[in-house]
């Protein structure tokens, strides 16, 4: 990816997980990342994001307050 924007966060990786394959689906490039320990501390005490190219920031907006993850 070129330069990436994060278009959402969350408490737990399995949200921006969620988040990311709905984005997948959509065909939109993405990665998470979470400081979670590996999952080692599944209590949220990192902050797990979600990350897209800065070109499909909108499409990716767009893609996940229809899928009900982000309010529009």
């Amino acid at each position: 990816m070129s330069d990436t924007v994060v278009v959402a966060a969350f408490t737990y990786r399995y949200e921006a997980q969620i988040a990311a394959g709905f984005l997948e689906d959509a065909g939109i490039p993405v990665a998470t990342f979470a400081d979670d320990g590996g999952g080692s501390y599944p209590i949220g005490i990192g902050n797990a994001q979600v990350v897209v190219a800065e070109g499909d920031v909108e499409r990716a907006r767009d893609v996940l307050v229809q899928a009900g993850v982000l309010q529009g």
